[in-house]
């Protein structure tokens, strides 16, 4: 079952690493660092399966090989410590010396990047998912990378070491991107593999989803574990003490016991990777959480019979356990809804919270498909003369059609295109004419880049639905504050200062919401942002590709829509 993991950190010299040495590693090769004449040797190493260099548009051929490049990168923080302390070497300077030598033996020579392949996708998949990670959020920066894929006991995985200097004119810039590595950034690059991950798993047709929010944001009961790398691994196999191994024994003893006193918490678990499930997908949770360990196995039977067991861990009557719990839950019409058969004539359900969300999502879809605005006829056809003039020649006809489709109805509008037949030509032309009429359109979508592109595309001011939710959810507490009774004086005013600046993010009656790649949005973000356009009388233009809508999906939006 696919899991969400991504592990970042740095190779630094103050730890004794070395890129040199880390790209031997992950690459299952040999490498010597010329900096220290330090070898290393790994091509022992058998679960390698995959690996290459990742470098920007016009990268010297230097860049692209993994023998020179990480030398150059070694070297070139030696180049920065010359120049930067130039007055090391004469008399006075032994502080300078002394900043030096702390700098040579404290870079952080690159950024490292470990993420939890998915089961369910093959190794063409892996490869183009996670190259395709790797250049929009690293190499699009100018940043060089070096990945490869490990297939370990049935645990494939990802490595990438990430250069801390861009390429700038076939050479190292003096400057880091620090950018890349701050707070903000690392949450982004934490999502954005989540996003990349799910795009694949929908485009091979699974409907499980992974999430880069912790237990506690998603609302799962469940304590999480901590990663167990290598070294605590290796000393667990020995019989040696490893806190991390010890804590996350503990935890999964804890989830256990959730499982025992809340057995809903596993549907609630099971409908945050997938909105319809089966029978089969709950017992595959339980039977993961207790992961062949005899002791949570004894616990969980022991409670379940009332009877103290300490037999071996049993494969067949963990099943057996598993099915029992799974029964009583999918019987529980408090928890689940059933929502009839699959392909495979197996039962599926969705969760009683998820039936709600949903039903709150159609609600808010009627009540803009209530509503009717009408464009201008002459501001829609000197939009399409404009786009024309542009590209020099006609629109064709189901452009033209889909102008009018879009500019005319109900306030709920859906545009299904597949990716080349000119959508952004005929968008940019339904946005000039609703301006035109008075309205403000405004673009959004699930990730910043389908953001950025729409901006420059389009030529209209555009957010994330994240970044939308985030600043209606502060609102929400400033208001909140400042109607609790509880603040006064300076800080009265400034909750109350903060409030009325917040309340610009909501939506209008008289805005336009392009929402573009929306078969790619979850359910969660639509349901906050259907309901804000609803309540505000906005108007909302829904833009997706059929080719990657696959089999009837609970929380696509487009087809309960068009149901």
């Amino acid at each position: 079952m696919a899991i969400y993991s991504l592990n970042l950190g740095f190779i630094s010299r103050s730890e004794g690493r070395s890129s040199v040495g880390f790209s031997a590693y992950i690459s299952g090769g040999r490498g010597t660092d010329e900096r220290t004449g330090n070898s290393f040797n790994y091509s022992q190493k058998n679960e390698v399966i995959s690996g290459r260099i990742l470098g920007p548009s016009g990268a010297p051929s230097w860049a692209l090989d993994r023998s020179i490049s990480w030398n150059r990168v070694e070297q070139f923080e030696d180049q920065i410590a010359d120049l930067r302390f130039r007055g090391a070497g004469f008399r006075g300077g032994e502080k300078s010396q002394a900043a030096k030598e702390k700098f040579l033996n404290s870079a952080q020579t690159a950024q490292t990047v470990m993420g939890a392949l998915p089961l369910e996708l093959n190794f063409e998949q892996w490869e183009s998912c996670v190259e395709a990670f790797l250049k929009d959020r690293f190499v699009s920066r100018g940043l060089v990378v070096e990945y490869a894929i490990h297939d370990d006991k049935g645990n494939p995985h990802f490595h990438a070491m990430v250069t801390r200097r861009a390429l700038e004119d076939g050479q190292f810039s003096q400057r880091k991107d620090r950018d890349i590595v701050s707070k903000p950034e690392h949450n982004i690059t934490r999502k954005l593999w989540a996003d990349a991950v799910n795009k694949y798993l929908e485009r091979a047709g699974h409907d499980v989803r992974i999430d880069a929010r912790s237990n506690e944001d998603r609302g799962s009961l469940f304590q999480s574990t901590e990663h167990e790398g290598w070294h605590a691994q290796q000393l667990a196999e020995q019989g040696l003490y490893s806190r991390i191994v010890a804590d996350n024994e503990a935890t999964r003893q804890q989830n256990i016991q959730i499982i025992l006193e809340k057995p809903e918490a596993l549907i609630h678990e099971v409908s945050l990777k997938r909105v319809a499930f089966t029978k089969r997908h709950i017992e595959e949770e339980i039977i993961k959480r207790v992961g062949g360990d005899a002791e949570l196995y004894s616990l969980l039977r022991s409670k379940l019979t009332g009877i103290e067991d300490t037999r071996a861990y049993d494969p067949e009557d963990m099943k057996e356990l598993a099915a029992k719990i799974s029964s009583k839950l999918l019987a529980d019409e408090c928890v689940t809804h059933p929502l009839g058969e699959d392909l495979n004539r197996e039962k599926i359900f969705t969760s009683q919270d998820y039936k709600t969300h949903e039903e709150s999502i159609v609600a808010s879809a009627e009540k803009l498909n209530s509503d009717t605005r009408i464009v201008s006829d002459q501001w829609i056809r000197e939009a399409i003369s404009n786009r024309e003039k542009e590209l020099g020649g006609d629109l064709s006809h189901e452009q033209k059609q889909g102008i009018q489709h879009l500019c005319s109805g109900p306030d709920i509008r859906i545009l299904n295109g597949k990716a080349g037949t000119g959508k952004t030509t005929l968008l940019k032309a339904v946005a000039e004419a609703h301006a035109k009429t008075g309205y403000t359109v405004m673009g959004t979508s699930f990730q910043g880049k389908a953001v950025e592109i729409m901006q420059a595309e389009i030529g209209i001011p555009c957010r994330t639905l994240d970044s939308h939710l985030y600043q209606w959810q502060q609102h929400e507490k400033y208001k909140n504050l400042v109607e609790s009774g509880k603040l006064w004086g300076q800080p009265y005013l400034r909750a109350h200062q903060k409030m009325k600046q917040l309340e610009k993010s909501h939506f209008k009656s008289t805005d336009v919401i392009l929402v573009d790649e929306a078969n790619m949005i979850s359910s969660k973000l639509w349901q906050p942002f259907l309901e804000e356009a609803s309540n505000a009388g906005a108007k909302v233009i829904i833009v997706q590709d059929p080719a990657q809508i696959k089999s009837r999906d609970v929380g696509d939006v487009g087809r309960l829509l068009a149901d």
